[in-house]
């Protein structure tokens, strides 16, 4: 079950309660999404839209008394394909410069509790290439995808940010060392190669099971699990290291040996093939560096 984290306090901006948030919940393709009810300004039907250019992310304008106000294509810029859905809303954001987003749904207004709202670590990358902020938990177990509006604005009026990317590197620092113990025996590939694995980073083993889907994030990540409500990666194991694509029959949950109620990603593996038999000479798999390359 995908659930949630502790939050920022900057995700609960404009609510008008402390421990709720108002939110708008949309479709955007098959995704689910939410923005702060404080950030739309209005909503209006997509006939509203004189069509532009299909060549960038806008997709069209509506009038205003100040002007024109450039519509994006949500679509376009979370990547998500799909045909065009017969319930198409304009949301008309708030705040400066003047800014729509194209939806495919609606389903009006939530109030959501700040405990079921989770702040994405940075492992999935930064909010200024992911757009979303965080996570919004749902009565009936659904998941929606809160877009960060600022972040979302600058992307369409600046363009994307290139600054390089190094949250990552306190988390890296975690597995700086190897605890001692016993040590699994992996297989990542279908080769023969091994590597071997600290069993106190393991916290949890089990079969393969679908994430849920995070746009905008690189194709290491295949998308989003749960860990005691809290949304923690799932990073395609093989790929990360450079090795040929697999079929995984395993995921392994993974932690920091300091903190052991706490696990940071989930990895995909071929094979456990046991505990490491004393003398193996297998290579010590490098967690450091699977962070890194998320970075």
């Amino acid at each position: 079950m995908i659930a949630t984290a502790p939050i920022r306090q900057a995700s609960v901006a404009g609510s008008s309660d402390a421990d709720t948030l108002e939110v708008v919940r949309v479709d955007i393709g098959d995704t689910g999404f939410a923005l702060p009810l404080s950030a739309i300004a209005t909503i209006l039907s997509p006939l509203a839209m004189t069509p532009g250019s299909s060549d960038t992310h806008w997709t069209g304008t509506v009038p205003s008394r100040s002007g024109e106000i450039p519509i994006a294509n949500g679509r376009t810029i979370f990547g998500i394909d799909g045909p065009a859905s017969n319930q198409q809303r304009l949301l008309v954001l708030r705040g400066a410069p003047a800014t729509g987003l194209l939806v495919d749904a609606i389903h009006g207004t939530t109030t959501v509790p700040t405990s079921d709202i989770a702040w994405l670590s940075p492992l999935f990358g930064p909010v200024e290439h992911l757009l979303v902020q965080s996570i919004a938990w749902g009565h009936d177990g659904t998941l929606d995808l809160v877009i960060d509006v600022p972040a979302l604005r600058r992307h369409l009026h600046i363009g994307p940010n290139d600054i390089p990317h190094s949250a990552t590197d306190a988390i890296t620092s975690l597995f700086a060392h190897t605890p001692p113990g016993d040590r699994l025996e992996l297989q990542i590939d279908d080769s023969a190669t091994r590597y071997q694995l600290p069993i106190a980073y393991v916290r949890h083993i089990s079969d393969p099971r679908p994430p849920a889907h995070l746009p905008r994030t690189t194709d290491t990540i295949l998308g989003l699990l749960s860990w005691r409500r809290e949304p923690i990666p799932l990073i395609d194991t093989a790929r990360a290291l450079g090795l040929p694509q697999t079929a995984p029959s395993t995921l392994i949950v993974i932690g920091p040996d300091s903190r052991p109620d706490e696990a940071l990603f989930a990895l995909t593996i071929a094979n456990v093939a046991g505990v490491a038999p004393s003398g193996a000479t297998s290579a010590l798999l490098d967690l450091g560096e699977i962070v890194r390359r998320l970075g």
